[in-house]
């Protein structure tokens, strides 16, 4: 526990195989179980529940660490920093779980893989402090369609493109499907509509790579 927070790992001290896996469906577990009671939360106690989880796979130390007051069996490094990173920017982009590439391909070295359409290629993003940009990707607790995944992704396209009018067409084309399958507002597609009216007042540099900068973690 870490404060309001449940720092969660696999890999250790048993190694793991699947350990990208069992945290990514962990985390989509989470989601839909909230997603169950969260109107009976409200109901019982008068709050809205909501809770973002960061995934993120790679080599950390990891074993028993602290002092003779505080004392624990944990993980520390980077991939763990940039978990929590992940963790923080659900908020900004209206989702519930964010988690790399990086996890999605060591999924995919394994023999158990994620359900079809349950995650999308989101953003390229430079965290606050980083120089390479990482691409995220979004862990679906709620049923999109496919078709309407890719037409996400081609909205993207002319967003990479710098077809600001074209995308923002597109990605409110998105967010009215999503409403309509999910019956909640698409918190990336709102997102990436703001982006699109702040480059056509402040257009990206000749050689821009797609990536968005974050100031703040």
């Amino acid at each position: 526990y870490i404060g309001d927070a449940i720092m969660s790992f696999w890999g250790a001290p048993l190694s793991q195989n699947e350990h990208a896996y069992n945290a990514c469906i962990t985390a989509i577990q989470m989601q839909k179980k909230l997603n169950e009671n969260r109107e009976k939360l409200r109901q019982d106690h008068g709050v809205i529940v909501n809770i973002g989880v960061g995934v993120h796979s790679g080599v950390v130390n990891v074993g028993n660490m602290g002092s003779e007051s505080i004392f624990e069996y944990t993980v520390i490094g980077d991939h763990v920093n940039l978990a929590s990173r992940l963790e923080g920017l659900t908020k900004y982009y209206g989702v519930g779980i964010l988690t790399t590439r990086q996890t999605l391909e060591s999924i995919k070295k394994t023999e158990l893989q994620l359900p079809e359409n349950s995650y999308r290629a989101l953003d390229l993003v430079k965290v606050k402090g980083k120089k390479i940009a990482v691409e995220l990707i979004e862990l679906l607790s709620l049923d999109i369609s496919g078709e309407v995944l890719n037409d996400f992704q081609k909205a993207r396209e002319l967003y990479t493109s710098k077809k600001w009018t074209d995308a923002i067409k597109a990605f409110e084309e998105v967010n009215k499907k999503i409403k309509i399958e999910t019956h909640h507002e698409d918190g990336p597609t709102t997102t990436f509509i703001k982006r699109c009216h702040h480059f056509i007042e402040n257009p990206p540099d000749e050689n821009w790579d797609g990536s968005w900068e974050m100031t703040s973690k």
